[in-house]
């Protein structure tokens, strides 16, 4: 059964010649992050890492892409593939190329963090394998997480 989360939102418009408040309750149905789909958490990511800008690159160089990706993340997923007995290879270049970025995104998030919550993919995707326990990720989650409320009430 899909449980449904039921936010009640307070719309208030403000009246600036006599200062009054007006509010008028606001009822809306939406889903508990955890419940929403994987492509909304990637699609967050995607436009805190990089706004979606494929050529994108940061952290002095070493993260590229749409979801700025390390080579050490190249390397890993490629370690991956080859512990399930598939000998297909990633370059650097393909950090480059959205759709290749997001399948590395799966291996790894498959891989290690397949039950995870998405709060701790996220984290951990930013802050490295015990990113999830560091104080300096929770920022990032929050936008993350933002993002994803925005993406689903647009849609």
């Amino acid at each position: 059964m899909k449980t449904i989360m039921l936010s009640v939102l307070l719309s208030t418009s403000i009246t600036a010649c006599n200062n009054t408040v007006e509010s008028t309750p606001v009822v809306d149905v939406i889903e508990p992050i955890e419940q929403m789909s994987i492509e909304l958490l990637i699609d967050a990511m995607i436009y805190v890492e990089s706004k979606g800008d494929s050529t994108a690159i940061g952290d002095g160089g070493r993260a590229v892409g749409v979801l700025q990706i390390w080579k050490i993340m190249v390397d890993d997923v490629n370690r991956i593939l080859g512990r399930r007995g598939i000998s297909y290879k990633y370059t650097y270049n393909d950090r480059y190329n959205r759709d290749k970025s997001i399948d590395m995104f799966l291996i790894w998030h498959d891989y290690y963090h397949k039950y995870a919550s998405y709060e701790k993919v996220a984290r951990c995707w930013n802050g490295g394998p015990m990113g999830y326990t560091k104080h300096c990720t929770k920022n990032y989650w929050y936008k993350v997480s933002y993002y994803m409320d925005q993406l689903a009430w647009a849609n």
